[in-house]
């Protein structure tokens, strides 16, 4: 995989960065590692040759991260770097991420772990790399090696918890200490679980979608009925304003297909909000003329519009241009799998939909679907459900 090539182990602990280099010798065929545990041993790595890959543990006690990587950027320009954080700074992944560094793993106390994180971390960036020079020969092989590496990484993280508060439990019930404090720590566990359950059902959606059962529905009706349970989802902290079209037509669509949709943007919608702010969802019909239908690369006709709108963080141009795309999340690192708005994009096109976003930073973020009225749709596509 990184046959012949040079990489780079930025360390504190000079101990561990021989077991990377080791690490990544056997498993990955490396050509060479070096290690540097200052910034006198940076530069001076630096100056001996171009490095393929750089691995950075953060943090480091001899140098901020953003001046690390200039310095690595400063003398190879398009070098990739993997960061490694520490536990207790993990809830910093995001703001690390926006330095320009290619990806970020969790350096785990358990070293095996570790490893096998980095080594799915350096996976991902083989696939990303083959499929930038052969996208159509290698975009399945692409998104199925994001899927294996994401689903590794995520339940290694989930299992990694899980065996410390195992442990935890064991070592109250071997010390006699509070016994109270089992059922915290199980609670974890269950907590994690539950994660891990959510996480397997999200990506069998993605993977093995059932087969669609479309019928004559009215959004507006649909959308009322699910008002109640919407208003509990979101929580007290955001406004629910819910402006429904009286005179919408009816579509030709699954149902489930649908709360799926609407579910997955409104779970969007309320965590770019983090809580507090105002969602809006309206229906409307609406019909698309020459001009319109050319602007929006779609056919001219009458459509339903369904508009999910927040006044969240939004999103800059880069983002949203990548929203739609398997993998790509804009939440914390381990909070999202980046399958969430690609099954909606899947959904939405199943059912001859599509689906547009606006966003502004700083203002918020309006998702926009059109379905055709069912009076458009073909008499074929009525005859054969799909």
């Amino acid at each position: 995989m990184l046959d012949d090539k040079f990489v780079l182990v930025l360390e504190n602990e000079a101990g561990r960065a021989p077991r990377i280099g080791a690490y990544l010798e056997r498993e990955l065929s490396t050509g060479q590692v070096l290690s540097a545990s200052s910034s006198r041993t940076l530069a001076q790595a630096l100056e001996q040759r171009t490095f393929d890959l750089a691995v950075v543990s953060l943090p480091l006690d001899w140098g901020e991260a953003s001046e690390v990587l200039d310095t690595i950027g400063s003398h190879h320009e398009r070098c990739p770097i993997i960061l490694a954080l520490a536990p207790a700074i993990a809830h910093e992944a995001v703001k690390v991420m926006r330095l320009g560094i290619d990806d970020c793993v969790l350096l785990t106390a358990n070293e095996n772990t570790f490893f096998h994180l980095l080594h799915n971390s350096i996976v991902r960036m083989e696939n990303a790399a083959k499929a930038a020079v052969h996208p159509e020969r290698d975009e399945h092989v692409y998104i199925m090696g994001q899927l294996a590496s994401t689903v590794a990484h995520d339940f290694n993280n989930l299992l990694t918890i899980i065996h410390g508060y195992s442990h935890l439990a064991i070592r109250v019930l071997r010390d006699g200490k509070d016994p109270s404090l089992i059922a915290t720590y199980l609670e974890k566990i269950a907590d994690k679980t539950t994660r891990g359950s959510e996480l397997v059902d999200k990506i069998m959606r993605f993977t093995r979608k059932p087969k669609s059962q479309p019928v004559v529905l009215n959004v507006t009706e649909f959308l009322r009925d699910m008002n109640d349970m919407l208003r509990q989802v979101i929580g007290e902290g955001i406004e629910l304003d819910v402006e429904l079209d009286a005179q919408s037509a009816p579509v030709f669509i699954d149902p489930k297909a649908l709360e799926l949709v609407l579910m997955n943007l409104v779970d969007n919608a309320c965590d770019a909000m983090q809580g507090r702010g105002k969602l809006t969802i309206e229906t409307a019909v609406v019909a698309l003329d020459k001009e319109e239908s050319r602007k929006r690369d779609m056919p001219q006709g009458r459509y339903v519009a369904l508009r999910v709108s927040d006044t969240g963080a939004g999103m800059d141009e880069r983002m949203t241009s990548q929203i739609f795309d398997a993998f790509f999340t804009t939440k914390q690192l381990g909070a999202g799998t980046g399958l969430g708005l690609a099954s909606v994009q899947s959904s939405v096109r199943e059912h001859d939909g599509h689906i547009f976003v606006q966003s502004t930073p700083g203002q918020g973020t309006t998702f926009e679907i059109l379905w055709p009225c069912h009076d458009m749709a073909s008499n074929q596509s009525l005859a054969e459900p799909r």
